[in-house]
């Protein structure tokens, strides 16, 4: 069983199309979710980080049983007819995995074969790899800090603790109010 999905960011109306197997479907949207909160790359997380999870929405756009056709086909058909702006690929072959064909390939080795590297960026690939360069004093003081501060978490001000808390309220009234079928790992599905 197989879905293709669209998250719509409701702020610009940008919108990223995906397949699935997994069952129900919206935990896609939640890994998502996470792998923003992670700090993934991708313009998908980049904009969940930027405008927040909650403005942005999960559509089911189509169902099937042929799980080979729903990630061959139906994706790229979907992304070629929405063109959804955070995709960055035309959809069947995902961003994972993919390997470039044995033409490409053997393109790659001819334009490389018998190209001499000079001595200058041989020693400057050298120098990048070295392990264990010595820092000043300086820079092991800067980095003692900012792993100290990492640690303990930095000391916050009587208006931020306020905020929040008025935040940590309003999640917990929403999910209070939200109905039992809205809710998707102690968070309201947006719609």
């Amino acid at each position: 069983m197989y879905t293709i999905y669209q998250i719509t960011n409701k702020v610009n109306g940008k919108s990223y199309v995906g397949f699935t197997t997994e069952n129900p479907p919206e935990r896609r949207f939640v890994r998502h979710r996470n792998l923003a909160n992670s700090g993934a790359p991708g313009h998908l997380y980049n904009a969940i980080r930027k405008e927040g999870i909650g403005n942005f929405s999960f559509l089911i756009r189509e169902m099937g049983e042929n799980e080979e056709y729903g990630r061959n086909i139906a994706e790229s058909m979907y992304i070629a007819w929405l063109g959804p702006e955070y995709n960055k690929t035309y959809g069947g072959e995902g961003a994972h995995g993919c390997s470039p064909s044995l033409e490409t390939r053997m393109k790659i080795s001819k334009a490389k074969t018998g190209v001499k590297l000079s001595l200058e960026h041989v020693a400057a690939a050298k120098a990048g790899r070295k392990l264990g360069i010595p820092l000043s004093e300086e820079n092991k003081k800067n980095i003692s800090i900012k792993i100290s501060l990492r640690m303990r978490g930095i000391p916050k001000t009587l208006e931020h603790r306020q905020k929040l808390s008025d935040a940590t309220k309003k999640y917990w009234k929403e999910k209070k109010n939200a109905p039992l079928a809205q809710q998707q790992c102690g968070r309201p599905i947006s719609g």
